[in-house]
């Protein structure tokens, strides 16, 4: 196989059976090497800028992948706060109403004896239990 046929096809015998390229023919083939040349040259910029604008593309999908990793977490945190901070805001409606309904007894308070210590004892109950309440179940 003859891996420059364009240069084999132009060659003619010449003096003592030396080969020569007539000069037109000479000066076409190092015009087409000058231009392949080139367009290699611009092909190789080219592949190098497409390279460039690849591993900028990889890093910007790299930060966006961190920020999606970020955002994901802070998501799961703000959901388990909002879920305690709902669980939070329930237990202390709870303790309100419970709170209310022992200080509506207190109010309509009527004692059922005219003895001081039972009266002063049955009070004490019902304050126990208002401070039960606000201290979600037990004073201590």
């Amino acid at each position: 196989m003859i891996d420059t046929p364009r240069t084999k096809a132009a060659t003619r015998m010449a003096f003592a059976y030396e080969q020569m390229v007539p000069v037109e023919e000479a000066q076409k083939l190092e015009r087409d090497l000058t231009q392949s040349k080139e367009a290699n040259a611009g092909l190789m910029r080219a592949c190098d800028n497409l390279e460039r604008q690849l591993a900028d593309k990889r890093s910007q999908i790299n930060r966006l992948i961190n920020v999606i990793k970020i955002r994901d977490t802070d998501k799961v945190y703000t959901d388990k706060k909002y879920n305690e901070l709902r669980d939070e805001i329930v237990a202390t409606r709870e303790q309100r109403d419970t709170l209310a309904e022992a200080l509506i007894e207190i109010e309509q308070y009527e004692p059922i004896s005219e003895n001081r210590f039972a009266i002063k004892s049955e009070f004490y109950w019902l304050a126990h239990k208002a401070l039960a309440a606000v201290k979600g179940g037990s004073h201590e």
